[in-house]
Protein backbone atom coordinates (compact mmCIF):
# COMPACT_ATOMS: atom_id res chain seq x y z
CA UNK A 1 0.00 0.00 0.00
CA UNK A 2 1.21 3.50 -0.89
CA UNK A 3 0.68 6.57 1.63
CA UNK A 4 0.18 9.78 0.00
CA UNK A 5 3.37 11.71 0.56
CA UNK A 6 2.11 14.77 2.18
CA UNK A 7 5.28 14.49 4.51
CA UNK A 8 6.71 16.33 1.29
CA UNK A 9 5.86 19.67 2.88
CA UNK A 10 7.66 19.11 5.66
CA UNK A 11 11.02 18.09 4.03
CA UNK A 12 10.30 21.22 1.65
CA UNK A 13 12.41 23.71 4.08
CA UNK A 14 15.38 21.49 4.17
CA UNK A 15 16.08 19.80 0.88
CA UNK A 16 19.64 18.96 1.69
CA UNK A 17 19.49 16.89 4.80
CA UNK A 18 21.48 14.58 6.63
CA UNK A 19 19.91 11.17 7.80
CA UNK A 20 21.98 10.33 10.96
CA UNK A 21 22.47 6.31 11.45
CA UNK A 22 19.44 6.46 13.99
CA UNK A 23 17.20 8.47 11.30
CA UNK A 24 18.33 6.17 8.15
CA UNK A 25 17.27 3.30 10.53
CA UNK A 26 13.07 3.45 10.40
CA UNK A 27 11.04 2.81 8.26
CA UNK A 28 10.11 5.84 5.42
CA UNK A 29 6.73 6.67 7.80
CA UNK A 30 8.62 6.75 11.17
CA UNK A 31 11.32 8.52 9.30
CA UNK A 32 8.71 11.27 8.13
CA UNK A 33 7.33 11.60 11.25
CA UNK A 34 10.75 12.45 13.03
CA UNK A 35 11.55 14.91 10.11
CA UNK A 36 7.95 16.17 10.46
CA UNK A 37 8.34 16.60 14.50
CA UNK A 38 11.90 18.44 14.42
CA UNK A 39 10.44 20.36 11.64
CA UNK A 40 7.17 21.69 12.81
CA UNK A 41 7.09 20.70 16.78
CA UNK A 42 3.43 20.11 16.20
CA UNK A 43 1.04 17.50 18.12
CA UNK A 44 2.16 13.75 17.46
CA UNK A 45 -1.06 13.49 15.61
CA UNK A 46 -0.34 16.10 13.19
CA UNK A 47 2.91 14.98 12.87
CA UNK A 48 1.46 11.43 11.67
CA UNK A 49 -0.53 13.09 9.71
CA UNK A 50 2.19 14.95 8.13
CA UNK A 51 4.08 11.64 7.69
CA UNK A 52 1.48 9.95 5.47
CA UNK A 53 -0.19 7.80 8.76
CA UNK A 54 -4.08 7.82 7.41
CA UNK A 55 -7.11 7.29 9.70
CA UNK A 56 -9.69 9.22 11.62
CA UNK A 57 -8.71 12.15 14.53
CA UNK A 58 -8.69 9.58 17.22
CA UNK A 59 -6.74 7.08 15.19
CA UNK A 60 -4.00 9.61 14.11
CA UNK A 61 -3.48 10.64 18.09
CA UNK A 62 -3.01 6.93 18.57
CA UNK A 63 -0.73 6.05 16.04
CA UNK A 64 0.85 9.59 17.05
CA UNK A 65 1.15 8.75 20.60
CA UNK A 66 2.44 5.51 19.57
CA UNK A 67 4.90 6.00 17.05
CA UNK A 68 6.22 8.81 18.95
CA UNK A 69 7.02 6.55 21.96
CA UNK A 70 8.63 3.87 20.18
CA UNK A 71 12.44 3.83 21.39
CA UNK A 72 13.82 4.03 17.41
CA UNK A 73 12.43 6.88 17.06
CA UNK A 74 13.23 8.64 20.12
CA UNK A 75 16.68 7.75 19.05
CA UNK A 76 16.23 9.43 15.81
CA UNK A 77 14.39 12.59 17.59
CA UNK A 78 17.44 13.07 20.20
CA UNK A 79 19.92 12.49 16.89
CA UNK A 80 17.78 14.87 15.08
CA UNK A 81 17.53 17.64 17.18
CA UNK A 82 21.01 17.67 18.56
CA UNK A 83 21.82 18.34 14.45
CA UNK A 84 19.58 20.78 14.72
CA UNK A 85 20.48 23.15 17.86
CA UNK A 86 24.19 22.03 16.39
CA UNK A 87 23.42 23.85 13.09
CA UNK A 88 20.86 27.02 14.94
CA UNK A 89 24.78 27.84 17.34
CA UNK A 90 25.56 30.37 14.58
CA UNK A 91 22.38 31.85 15.03
CA UNK A 92 22.53 31.80 18.78
CA UNK A 93 26.23 33.58 18.65
CA UNK A 94 24.76 36.36 16.40
CA UNK A 95 21.69 37.28 18.53
CA UNK A 96 24.25 37.27 21.66
CA UNK A 97 26.65 39.46 19.95
CA UNK A 98 23.92 41.88 18.42
CA UNK A 99 22.57 42.20 22.05
CA UNK A 100 25.79 42.81 23.26
CA UNK A 101 26.74 45.72 20.93
CA UNK A 102 23.38 47.49 21.29
CA UNK A 103 23.65 50.19 22.59
CA UNK A 104 19.84 51.01 22.68
CA UNK A 105 19.59 47.58 24.48
CA UNK A 106 19.51 47.70 28.41
CA UNK A 107 22.95 47.48 30.10
CA UNK A 108 21.52 44.19 32.55
CA UNK A 109 20.85 42.76 29.17
CA UNK A 110 24.09 43.96 27.18
CA UNK A 111 26.08 42.30 30.24
CA UNK A 112 23.95 39.22 30.69
CA UNK A 113 25.13 38.40 26.64
CA UNK A 114 28.61 39.87 27.47
CA UNK A 115 29.20 37.07 29.92
CA UNK A 116 27.54 34.54 28.31
CA UNK A 117 30.02 34.82 25.08
CA UNK A 118 32.80 35.39 27.68
CA UNK A 119 31.75 32.14 29.00
CA UNK A 120 31.43 30.06 25.53
CA UNK A 121 34.61 31.60 24.31
CA UNK A 122 36.46 29.94 27.55
CA UNK A 123 36.86 32.92 29.60
CA UNK A 124 34.46 32.16 32.29
CA UNK A 125 35.31 34.15 35.84
CA UNK A 126 37.53 32.27 38.18
CA UNK A 127 35.70 30.47 41.12
CA UNK A 128 37.10 29.52 44.12
CA UNK A 129 36.56 27.27 47.13
CA UNK A 130 37.83 26.66 50.10
CA UNK A 131 37.41 23.52 52.08
CA UNK A 132 38.53 22.92 55.41
CA UNK A 133 38.56 19.39 56.93
CA UNK A 134 39.06 19.20 60.54
CA UNK A 135 40.08 15.51 61.77
CA UNK A 136 38.81 14.52 65.40
CA UNK A 137 39.16 11.96 67.39
CA UNK A 138 35.98 9.57 68.48
CA UNK A 139 35.64 11.05 72.09
CA UNK A 140 35.73 15.15 70.66
CA UNK A 141 32.80 13.16 68.18
CA UNK A 142 31.16 12.03 70.96
CA UNK A 143 31.21 14.95 73.18
CA UNK A 144 30.58 17.45 70.23
CA UNK A 145 26.90 15.40 69.71
CA UNK A 146 26.48 15.25 73.95
CA UNK A 147 26.77 18.84 73.57
CA UNK A 148 23.90 19.19 70.78
CA UNK A 149 21.98 16.82 71.70
CA UNK A 150 21.30 18.31 75.12
CA UNK A 151 21.48 21.85 73.17
CA UNK A 152 18.02 21.05 71.63
CA UNK A 153 16.85 19.10 74.60
CA UNK A 154 17.33 15.43 73.34
CA UNK A 155 18.62 12.55 75.58
CA UNK A 156 21.94 12.00 73.60
CA UNK A 157 22.28 7.90 74.68
CA UNK A 158 20.01 6.67 71.66
CA UNK A 159 21.68 9.07 69.02
CA UNK A 160 25.17 7.56 70.34
CA UNK A 161 24.35 4.13 70.62
CA UNK A 162 27.20 1.95 71.65
CA UNK A 163 29.75 5.26 70.34
CA UNK A 164 29.38 6.96 73.80
CA UNK A 165 29.21 3.98 76.39
CA UNK A 166 31.13 4.57 79.23
CA UNK A 167 30.59 1.94 81.98
CA UNK A 168 32.42 2.65 85.14
CA UNK A 169 33.13 -0.85 86.73
CA UNK A 170 35.55 -3.00 88.63
CA UNK A 171 37.21 -5.72 88.28
CA UNK A 172 39.24 -8.42 89.62
CA UNK A 173 42.44 -9.70 88.02
CA UNK A 174 41.81 -13.96 87.94
CA UNK A 175 45.26 -15.92 87.59
CA UNK A 176 43.73 -19.29 88.50
CA UNK A 177 40.95 -21.15 89.46
CA UNK A 178 41.47 -20.90 92.88
CA UNK A 179 40.81 -16.84 92.71
CA UNK A 180 37.10 -17.60 91.36
CA UNK A 181 34.95 -16.45 93.93
CA UNK A 182 31.93 -19.34 93.30
CA UNK A 183 29.61 -17.24 95.39
CA UNK A 184 29.58 -14.74 92.38
CA UNK A 185 26.98 -14.83 90.04
CA UNK A 186 26.36 -12.48 86.82
CA UNK A 187 23.79 -10.40 87.38
CA UNK A 188 25.42 -8.67 90.43
CA UNK A 189 28.82 -9.10 89.28
CA UNK A 190 28.55 -7.70 85.99
CA UNK A 191 25.41 -4.73 86.77
CA UNK A 192 26.44 -1.72 85.65
CA UNK A 193 24.97 1.35 87.54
Amino acid sequence: MTHPRSYDLALAPNPVRVLGSALDSLSPLMRAFVIAKVQTGLSNARCAGLAGYTGSAETLKATGYRVAHDPRVQAALHEQLSLAMRSSAATAVRVLEDVASDPKAENKDRLRAAGMILDRAGLQSVTESKVTVEHRSDQEKVDQIVELARRVGLDPRPLLGNAGAIVDAEFKLISGPDDVDATATLENEWAVE
